[in-house]
């Protein structure tokens, strides 16, 4: 483990529900992976080995100013694919940003929290972020076919992915997004835990939209399970995906749940990377 490695860890160590040392939280924020977008929660670029200025994840825009609407223009993004319900997008609509053209498909639930959270909180002890996020393959397949249909027709449109905490449903894309294109579960895990950085500013905002307006304890075992930001989440949703898809993982998933074909993934992978197209 590095250095770097064991700092995030430590971070993680903080719950949501309490705050991070400030001098932590801004030293972090104004290097990469993460952008200078103030108003924007949780913005930061995906990591290596995707291509340097082409995928971008997010939490909500719905605060976006000016200025980070042309910082936004400034990267080239050209899409924002928005993976909110259909309650959350009719509450606070997406952002009008001339020349970036906003995609929103709807999950079959149509919830801002899937089906699988749902049932959990009904029985709340039995609640695990594996079942939310297995969950969420099903639930948003058409909106995660939609992004990786836009990386294999669109090359050269950077683009921009986000939720409203840019933790799990597009904590879950870019997991995907990450694997197609080779990166190893460290830095798949890593992406993941830079969220509990990522969403400080914004923490007292997203807490109260988790709540739904419900005081918050913070001494409640079950409200602090559902805060919580797991270091190894995403190695588990990946071990999960590999047993399920037939020891083929993310591509046997991008291929069986999603429809695409061999090609399509072939291309799919080159364009995240820039590698060469030649057969």
């Amino acid at each position: 483990m590095t250095d770097s490695d064991q700092e995030l860890n430590n971070i993680l160590s903080t719950h949501l529900f309490e705050p991070l040392a400030p001098n932590t939280v801004n030293a972090t924020l104004s290097r990469q992976p993460f952008i200078s977008t103030p108003s924007i929660v949780n913005a930061r670029q995906l990591p290596l080995p995707i291509r340097k200025g082409y995928a971008y994840r997010s939490g909500s825009l719905e605060n976006i100013t000016d200025n980070d609407k042309q910082a936004l223009l400034d990267l080239g993004i050209k899409t924002i694919f928005d993976l909110r319900s259909l309650k959350e997008t009719s509450s606070n609509p997406e952002p009008e940003i001339k020349g970036v053209k906003v995609l929103w498909v709807p999950s079959t639930d149509d919830n801002e929290t899937t089906a699988a959270v749902q049932q959990q909180r009904q029985d709340p002890k039995n609640f695990t972020f594996l079942n939310m996020y297995m969950d969420l393959l099903s639930t948003h397949r058409d909106a995660y076919r939609s992004v990786l249909e836009h990386v294999r027709d669109h090359p050269d449109d950077p683009f921009l992915f986000h939720c409203t905490a840019g933790k799990d449903r597009t904590g879950v894309l870019a997991a995907l997004l990450l694997s197609l294109a080779g990166a190893d579960t460290s830095t798949i895990d890593r992406d993941y835990a830079y969220t509990r950085i990522g969403i400080e500013p914004a923490r007292d905002f997203l807490t109260a939209k988790l709540m739904k307006g419900q005081q918050i304890d913070v001494n409640n075992p079950i409200m602090r399970r559902y805060a919580e930001i797991p270091i190894n989440a995403m190695q588990q949703l990946l071990e999960a995906i590999e047993t399920v898809y037939g020891g083929s993982g993310v591509e046997g998933y991008a291929r069986q749940a999603l429809g695409f074909g061999e090609e399509d993934l072939r291309v799919i992978k080159a364009h995240l990377t820039r590698t060469s197209l030649a057969k």
